[in-house]
C-alpha cells in the first residue's frame, strides 16, 4: 500500500470506518491474549490467498448445517472485537490485540464457510481498522465480498465509498479511472436501495464531472426525493462545505445543475418551492432571482404567488422583500414592487430605522434599474434621513459607510441619466457629512469626470486628492490608468515603477511595494495602450516575482491577455489551458479563453460554455457578462445578448467595450439610431486611438 496518503485522506478513511457499523454503548470488553499465529500465512496480501482457496474450491463444494452456524457464530465473534475497538484510542494496545483476535476469528469464519460474504466484507473493514490502513487490500476484500453474493449491500457502500477517496473527489484534479469504479459500486447501492440518499449523492457529483448532465438531473431528483440519512459524516469529510445530505441540499445543487443547462422553467419551479420552504436560504434565493431574468413574464405568476405566501410569513425578511418586489418589477409591475419595499420600510420605521434605510435603499436600487432616475434620488435621499443621516459629519463608522454607498448610488443615477452637473452638485452637497480629508467623494468625481469624457479635470481632481493622501495606492492607481487613457502610457508607467525601483528603505511589507502586484499592473497599463511587447515584457517579470501557484498563475493569466491583444491566439490559449490544467475552475482563464475563441472566430459552443461558468462563480462581474453576452451575439441570440450586456453595464456603466459591444448587438437588431447613440458614449470614453478610430467607422464619422 502507498503510505503517503495525506492526513485528510486517512481521516475520510476513519469517518468511512467508524460510519460502517452502529455504536456500542455497553463497556468495552478486554480483549484476551490472540493465539500464537495467524490460521493463514500473513507474508501474503490476505484477500489474495482467500481469492486463491475460492478458485481452488471443488465444484461438488457443500457445507453443512452445523458449519454453516459455526462459521456466522465467528463472523459475529470477529465483528464484537472490530466494535470494542471502534471504541478505544488508536494509541490504545487493546486495538492491536482486538485486532488480532478479530482477524484470527474472521479468517476462521471464512476457512469454515469460504463463501459467506459478509466475512469477508468485515475483512476488508478490519483492514481500514487495524494499522496500517490497508485501502487496496479492502477494496480486494469487498470485491470478494460482492462477488460471492450480488446483493451484498455492505460491500457495495465499502467499495462506493472506498473508491470515492481514491477518486480524489471534493479535493481537486479526479482520477478517472477511480471515478468510473465508484461509479459502479454506487449504481448497485441505489439498485438495493432505490432511495438510499448517499449513493444518488455523490453519483450526482460523479455524473457532473464526467459531464453526463441528463444522468446528473436524475440523481438529484432521486437524491431530493430520498430521506436524509443518520449517518452523513462521511458525505461531510469528503464534500467539505458543499452542504449536508439532505433534501434542501439536493434541492440547491438541482436547481443549479437546471441553470448551468438553461431549464430556467425546471430550476424555477425547484427553487422558488426551496425558499417558500426556507425563506433564509440567500443561496437559493439568489438562484431564483437568476432564473427569473430567463423566464417569460407568464412563468413568474406562481413564483410571485409563494413569495407573498413567505413573505407573509417571514415580513421582516430583508433578502425576500427585495426578491419579491424584483420579481415584481420583472413580471411588468413595477409599482406592485415599488409597493412591497415602501410598506415594508413603513413598516420597521419605527422598531428598526436602519432596516427601514436599507429596505428604501432597495427601493431606489429598484426604480434606477427601471429607469426612473428621479424616483430613485428621493428613496436613496429619505433612506439617509430616515437613519437620521443629515448635512453635518458623520462620526459613527457603520452610519458612514452607509452613507458614502447611498451617496454613490445617488451618484450613479445621475450619471445614468447623464446628468452630470447634478452629480456633481450632489457630490459638493455631500462633503460636509465626510470632511474634507476624506477623498471617497473625490474618487467620485474623477469617476463622474471619466464617465463625462473630461479626463483633463478627472486628472487635475486625482492629483489634488492625492496630495492630500500621497499613500493611497488606489489613487496612484487610477491616475496611471487615467493617463493611459489619455495616450501617455509611459507617465502612468513611471507612477507604479517608482513604487518598485525607489522603495524607502525602512518600507513594511504592503500591497503598494509589493512588486509582484506593481509589474502585473504594469503589463495591464501596456495592454491597454496596445502596446503587446512592453506588456509581455511586463508579465514576464510578474511571473519571476511570483511566489507560491496562485501567483504564477495570475502571472500566466496576465501574459497571456497580452499575448492574446498581440494576435498570438495559439500560445495564449496555450497558456490558458495550462492554467485551467491545474485549476478548472478559474473564473479568469475560463472567461478569457472564451473570449478568445471568440475573438478569433473558432469555437463559439465552447466559447459559451467556458464563459458561463465564469459567470457562475462571479455572476456580477461586468467582463464576464460582457463576454456572456459577446457569445450570445456571434451565436445570433440577440436578444439574450442584449440583456447581458445591459446587465454588465449595471456595474461598469463607462466600459467602453461593453458600449461598443451592445451597439453591435443594436445595430444586428435594427435599433440604428440606438447603436449610433451608445457608440457615441463609448467613443468619449475609447482609450486608444486604434479604438476610437474603429468606434468612429461604425458611427460613419
Amino acid at each position: 500500500m502507498n503510505k503517503l496518503y495525506s492526513v485528510p485522506f486517512l481521516f475520510a478513511l476513519l469517518v468511512l470506518v467508524v460510519s460502517a457499523v452502529p455504536a456500542q454503548s455497553e463497556q468495552a470488553p478486554v480483549p484476551t491474549p490472540p493465539p500464537p499465529a495467524d490460521r493463514i500465512d500473513s507474508s501474503e496480501p490476505l484477500s489474495e490467498l482467500l481469492a486463491s482457496r475460492l478458485e481452488n474450491l471443488p465444484r461438488e463444494f457443500a457445507i453443512s448445517r452445523e458449519e454453516r452456524e459455526e462459521a456466522y457464530a465467528k463472523l459475529l465473534e470477529g465483528q464484537r472485537y472490530l466494535w470494542s475497538m471502534r471504541r478505544m484510542r488508536s494509541t490504545n494496545p487493546g486495538v492491536r490485540v482486538g485486532a488480532r483476535m478479530a482477524k484470527n476469528a474472521l479468517q476462521r469464519a471464512v476457512e469454515i464457510n469460504p463463501k459467506l460474504a459478509e466475512g469477508y466484507t468485515a475483512l476488508a473493514e478490519l483492514s481500514l481498522t487495524a494499522p496500517p490502513q490497508d485501502l487496496e487490500e479492502a477494496i480486494s476484500l469487498s470485491k470478494i465480498a460482492v462477488g460471492l453474493d450480488p446483493d451484498n449491500f455492505g460491500g457495495y457502500r465499502f467499495l462506493g465509498r472506498l473508491y470515492t477517496i481514491k477518486s480524489n473527489l471534493g479535493r481537486g484534479r479526479v482520477n478517472d479511472d477511480s471515478a468510473a469504479s465508484a461509479i459502479d459500486a454506487w449504481k448497485q447501492i441505489v439498485r438495493l436501495d432505490p432511495r438510499n440518499a448517499e449513493a444518488w449523492a455523490f453519483l450526482s457529483e460523479f455524473y457532473d464531472y464526467t459531464e453526463q448532465e441528463e444522468e446528473r438531473i436524475t440523481a438529484l431528483r432521486n437524491w431530493l426525493s430520498s430521506a436524509a440519512p443518520v449517518d452523513q459524516g462521511f458525505y461531510g469529510r469528503v464534500m467539505r462545505d458543499q452542504g449536508e445530505l439532505t433534501p434542501e441540499t439536493a434541492a440547491l445543487k438541482l436547481g443549479e445543475a437546471l441553470l448551468d443547462l438553461g431549464r430556467y422553467e425546471q430550476a424555477l419551479e425547484i427553487l422558488t418551492r426551496a425558499v417558500s420552504e426556507d425563506p433564509s436560504n440567500l443561496e437559493a434565493a439568489d438562484m431564483l432571482g437568476e432564473a427569473l431574468e430567463n423566464v417569460s413574464a407568464a412563468s413568474m405568476s406562481p413564483v410571485i404567488e409563494a413569495l407573498r405566501q413567505a413573505v407573509f410569513a417571514n415580513p421582516e425578511n430583508l433578502s425576500l422583500n427585495r426578491l419579491l418586489a424584483t420579481t415584481l418589477a420583472r413580471s411588468g409591475d413595477l409599482e406592485d414592487g415599488a409597493k412591497v419595499l415602501e410598506n415594508a420600510s413603513l413598516q420597521s420605521a419605527v422598531q428598526d430605522k436602519k432596516a427601514s434605510s436599507e429596505y428604501l435603499v432597495s427601493l431606489g436600487d429598484l426604480l434606477a434599474d427601471a429607469g426612473r432616475s428621479s424616483r430613485a434620488l428621493d428613496a436613496y435621499t429619505r433612506a439617509l434621513r430616515v437613519r437620521g443621516i443629515g448635512s453635518g459629519l458623520i462620526r459613527d463608522a457603520e452610519d458612514r459607510e452607509f452613507a458614502i454607498s447611498v451617496v454613490s448610488k445617488k451618484i450613479d443615477a445621475h450619471k445614468r441619466a447623464e446628468n452630470y452637473e447634478a452629480g456633481l452638485k450632489a457630490i459638493n452637497e455631500a462633503r460636509s457629512m465626510f470632511g474634507e480629508s476624506d477623498v471617497s467623494l473625490d474618487k467620485e468625481l474623477v469617476s463622474l469626470y471619466r464617465e463625462k469624457g473630461d479626463r483633463e479635470a478627472a486628472l487635475a481632481r486625482l492629483r489634488s486628492a492625492r496630495e492630500r493622501v500621497p499613500g493611497d495606492y488606489s489613487l496612484i492607481r487610477t491616475e496611471a490608468s487615467l493617463l493611459t487613457d489619455m495616450g501617455r502610457v509611459e507617465e502612468g508607467v513611471s507612477l507604479v515603477r517608482a513604487l518598485i525601483n525607489a522603495k524607502p528603505a525602512d518600507v513594511s511589507p504592503s500591497i503598494m511595494y509589493d512588486d509582484f502586484v506593481n509589474y502585473v499592473f504594469i503589463s495591464s497599463l501596456y495592454n491597454q495602450a496596445g502596446d503587446s511587447r512592453r506588456s509581455i515584457e511586463a508579465a514576464t517579470n510578474a511571473f519571476s516575482e511570483a511566489r507560491g501557484e496562485e501567483r504564477k498563475q495570475i502571472a500566466i493569466l496576465t501574459l497571456a491577455s497580452a499575448q492574446q491583444s498581440s494576435g498570438d491566439y495559439q500560445s495564449a490559449e496555450k497558456n490558458l489551458r495550462e492554467v485551467l490544467s491545474g485549476s478548472p475552475d478559474n473564473p479568469i482563464a475560463l472567461n478569457n479563453l472564451g473570449y478568445l475563441f471568440l475573438e478569433s472566430g473558432k469555437n463559439f459552443e465552447e466559447a459559451l460554455e467556458l464563459i458561463q461558468k465564469a459567470v457562475k462563480t462571479d455572476p456580477k462581474n461586468p467582463s464576464y457578462l460582457d463576454s456572456l453576452g459577446w457569445a450570445y451575439f456571434k451565436l445570433g441570440k440577440f436578444d439574450l445578448a442584449e440583456a447581458k450586456l445591459r446587465k454588465a453595464l449595471r456595474y461598469d456603466p463607462v466600459s467602453p467595450t461593453i458600449l461598443e459591444h451592445l451597439g453591435d448587438v443594436l445595430k444586428a437588431k435594427g435599433d440604428v439610431n440606438g447603436a449610433v447613440s451608445v457608440w457615441q458614449k463609448a467613443l468619449r470614453l475609447a482609450n486608444g486611438s486604434g479604438d476610437a478610430e474603429r468606434i468612429r467607422g461604425k458611427i460613419g464619422r
